[in-house]
């Protein structure tokens, strides 16, 4: 099935207890461009459990009726219940212009990705603080007896080793710091892709040691449009010659911003990055410094910049 490039398939993932259909919760109250897909489900509703609101509960023998005609994108079998999700709601969803958030385990989110183009899905995995805080709260939901929270805490690791296969691990060790943080992510999504045949001329990087990171996640972007990329680096740190090279390998050109102070040499600095096809600006504003003690650096590009 197609769907619109600016319709996602938003995918939250976690093991029993580790917070999901909270944040599902608060994210639909925070963004009103989202529409949650309610599954149905062969198990018994639960106290305080709506019918149509929580899930749409169906006998078990219904639920393989409808599985049997298509009506799910995808189901799968947690604890001997049967749960699936309704193609009805990516429909109503797209004529809305609208995403869909998925609150689904591992299994139904692989499904999805057979089935959809990976850059209408943006899946995310939430992951407890630690084996006892996810113990804790499991006790706290007052649900299960202490058989059937060692048997959800077993599954809960075997869901753990799926979080690779998502594009978003988060810990959820705040749910308000991690809505917020799911939001964030969603809206970025939404303006590249909404700027998706815009170029992009400047990159500016502050991240604390993941430069790289960032980098190899904005491959496409340095390949496509060949952007001026800033950012810092301590350069008596090893991984440092790893994001040079890393630029290298694109034409690129490393610039320092050569901002030393006689006597006050600083390890970290700005460095700018630019593509060989381009011509380096000039920073009048700077002055030119001693560069013996420099002899790391190849070359002095102009006032206030050495090529590296």
């Amino acid at each position: 099935m197609i769907i619109g490039i600016k319709n996602k398939l938003i995918i939250i993932s976690s093991p029993s207890g580790a917070g999901k259909t909270t944040l599902c919760k608060l994210l639909i109250k925070k963004m009103k461009n989202i529409n949650l897909s309610i599954s149905y489900t062969s198990r018994s509703k639960r106290l305080n459990e709506i019918n149509g609101k929580d899930y749409f509960f169906v006998s078990r023998k219904k639920f393989e009726s409808l599985k049997k005609q298509k009506f799910f994108i995808e189901t799968a079998k947690n604890f001997n219940n049967l749960y699936g999700s309704p193609l009805k709601n990516i429909n109503k969803s797209i004529k809305k212009n609208h995403h869909i958030l998925f609150d689904i385990d591992w299994k139904g989110a692989r499904k999805i990705r057979r089935n959809y183009n990976k850059e209408n899905i943006l899946d995310f995995f939430i992951l407890p603080p630690s084996k006892s805080e996810l113990k804790r709260r499991l006790k706290k939901r007052g649900r299960d007896n202490n058989e059937e929270i060692n048997l959800r805490l077993s599954y809960a690791i075997n869901e753990m080793k799926h979080y690779k296969e998502y594009k978003y691990v988060l810990i959820n060790d705040n749910v308000k710091n991690t809505v917020n943080d799911i939001k964030r992510i969603i809206e970025y999504n939404d303006l590249i892709s909404e700027k998706k045949n815009t170029k992009i001329g400047l990159i500016h990087i502050d991240v604390e040691g993941f430069e790289l990171k960032v980098m190899k996640g904005a491959k496409k972007i340095i390949e496509r449009d060949k952007p001026v990329l800033t950012f810092e680096q301590h350069i008596s740190k090893e991984d440092t010659s790893h994001v040079f090279q890393y630029l290298k390998n694109f034409g690129y050109r490393i610039l320092m911003v050569n901002e030393v102070i006689p006597g006050n040499e600083l390890d970290c600095r700005n460095f700018l990055a630019l593509h060989s096809s381009k011509k380096p600006p000039n920073f009048s504003n700077f002055e030119e410094n001693n560069l013996r003690n420099l002899n790391i650096y190849q070359a002095t590009i102009g006032p206030g910049l050495i090529e590296f």
